[in-house]
């Protein structure tokens, strides 16, 4: 009984039609063991090849990776683990009650009705932010908040209100002036 290669690799439109005439000749059950396998098999590509399949394809071009912009990375990847840590309603609940004091996690997780586990999980994000620390005292984790994180916070909040003070000054004046030519 004749084997047939298994075909990977780019597509390869002759190696079909050379199979199918392989098949075909096979089940004519031609007598001529030779006349079987008439035509040559296409070599199998090479493991090179085979682990990098995306040099043989025409859009290889649109996935270059370009190379991210060199502006103050560090500090808008902080921002954004601030803003998605004050995102959730009760990450926020938690915040605001911290700003009484210093609390453990499983007073943070009562007022929401939550499992220790799940109150846990949020301190973990807003610690991952930089805006809670966490410390162990005996079996009980003690959390309190963490300013530097909120100063960097309000320094950019601080930037934008100036550029939208400057800008709604100039809709003002624009808006006095229009009343006035009418």
């Amino acid at each position: 009984m004749a084997r047939f290669p298994r075909l990977r690799g780019p597509y390869d439109p002759g190696a079909i039609d050379r199979a199918e005439r392989t098949l075909a000749e096979f089940l004519a059950g031609t007598e001529n063991a030779e006349n079987r396998v008439s035509c040559p098999l296409p070599e199998p590509p090479s493991d090179r090849e085979w682990r990098n399949p995306a040099k043989n394809y025409s859009t290889n071009r649109l996935n270059v990776p370009t190379p991210p912009a060199k502006f103050n990375q560090m500090v808008e990847h902080r921002l954004d683990a601030v803003f998605h840590a004050l995102s959730d309603p009760t990450r926020r609940g938690m915040l605001a009650q911290l700003a009484l004091g210093e609390k453990s996690v499983g007073a943070l997780a009562e007022p929401f009705d939550m499992s220790f586990a799940g109150a846990a999980k949020h301190v973990k994000v807003l610690e991952g932010a930089g805006l809670v620390a966490r410390r162990k005292s005996g079996r009980t984790q003690l959390c309190r908040l963490e300013p530097a994180s909120f100063a960097e916070v309000g320094q950019w909040l601080r930037q934008w209100e100036q550029f939208w003070t400057v800008r709604l000054d100039a809709l003002e004046t624009l808006v006095a002036k229009k009343e006035e030519d009418q």
